[in-house]
């Protein structure tokens, strides 16, 4: 991919020091703008359907960061067992063009039968350079953790857009009402989501929590096709 020099051209200032160009309004523009040297290094850029969704608050460490962590370390542990695939983690850039969308998910799956089939792959900025920054297409799943600063965009516009990629299933984790809400591809309704019995284990268990759970209800990322939940749990229905 060849790269267009920026010239001086209006823009946006958030907490100044936070630039957005004025011309960044196609993704292909945003991309550049994310992979040139403008680019600021504080703060997160998310480009969804032609708006530019920016985070300058820092993450809370009890509901958002220790949650994550606990997530990408329980799914790691659980994937170097298995073999069956990729987890990138926060701050890995996803991209799919075909749902003019590029954030970077709190994590992201990605199989290995994804990446053979062409479904997913990795892409480097600048052809040649063995530097890839990029995860085209569609991975096999998503996690978002919920922030203060964040709600509207991984509840209404990621969920949207994560749906429209062709994802298959989507995580939403929300540390303030200790909830794990799962979507899937019926049309991205709600599977099932765990609630106060749930409290107990959200943070400090939540490793072991992520085994078992995903064992036990047989997960669409592990390569499974049941979709039966028998942990006593009931889907809710549109």
């Amino acid at each position: 991919m060849s790269t267009t020099p920026f010239t001086e051209v209006p823009s946006l200032t958030f907490d100044g020091c936070y630039r957005v160009p004025a011309d960044v309004f196609t993704l292909s523009r945003f991309r550049e703008w994310v992979h040139g040297g403008d680019f600021p290094e504080k703060g997160r850029a998310s480009f969804i359907r032609g708006s530019v969704e920016v985070e300058m608050s820092p993450e809370n460490l009890e509901t958002h960061n220790a949650v994550k962590t606990e997530i990408t370390g329980g799914l790691r542990e659980l994937l170097k067992q298995r073999r069956i695939g990729r987890l990138y983690s926060d701050r890995a850039m996803f991209v799919c063009p075909e749902a003019d969308i590029s954030t970077e998910p709190d994590a992201m799956f990605c199989s290995h039968e994804s990446r053979r089939s062409g479904r997913v792959r990795q892409v480097e900025w600048t052809k040649g350079s063995g530097d890839f920054v990029e995860v085209v297409g569609v991975p096999d799943l998503v996690v978002e953790v919920v922030s203060t600063s964040s709600v509207r965009k991984d509840t209404k516009l990621l969920r949207r857009q994560y749906y429209q990629a062709g994802i298959p299933e989507y995580w939403l984790v929300d540390g303030f009402r200790s909830e794990l809400v799962l979507h899937g591809r019926t049309p991205f309704e709600l599977i099932r989501i765990l609630g106060q019995t749930f409290v107990a284990f959200f943070i400090f268990f939540f490793a072991f929590f992520i085994f078992f759970f995903a064992f036990s209800t047989f997960i669409v990322i592990f390569g499974l096709n049941d979709r039966k939940l028998n942990v006593g749990r009931t889907p809710k229905h549109s």
